[in-house]
């Protein structure tokens, strides 16, 4: 299966949703969420390539270091895990400009909303 970060920061949101008074889960998603928005907005910034290349790089160490921490809770465990075991999937938008970090026409065709 493919994942895109539209998919995944729904799964971020759905954990929230699920346990809105678990601490280390509003933490986790305060982080998380805001990584995997920048990631996908990223593409629309006005800069050039270098630039874009060097954020990039940088968000995506953020987003490996938080799929990295230490968790206790296990819906934060399931979501690292997609992470920890995807990242030939998960980062191709980091060294191809031309790659979304998040699709909608794909996300669509996966998971149809009626």
């Amino acid at each position: 299966m493919q994942y895109y970060y539209g998919y995944l920061l729904r799964k971020v949101q759905d954990l929230e949703k699920e346990f809105p008074d678990a601490i280390e889960v509003t933490t986790f998603i305060s982080t998380v969420a805001l990584q995997l928005a920048l990631a996908m907005g990223l593409r629309a910034q006005p800069m050039l390539d270098p630039q874009f290349y060097r954020q990039a790089a940088v968000l995506k160490a953020q987003i490996i270091t938080s799929m990295e921490s230490l968790a206790h809770h296990l819906g934060i465990r399931r979501i690292q895990e997609i992470f920890r075991t995807n990242t030939d999937r998960l980062y191709h938008w980091v060294d191809d400009l031309k790659v979304a970090a998040g699709n909608n026409l794909a996300e669509h065709h996966l998971c149809p909303r009626s």
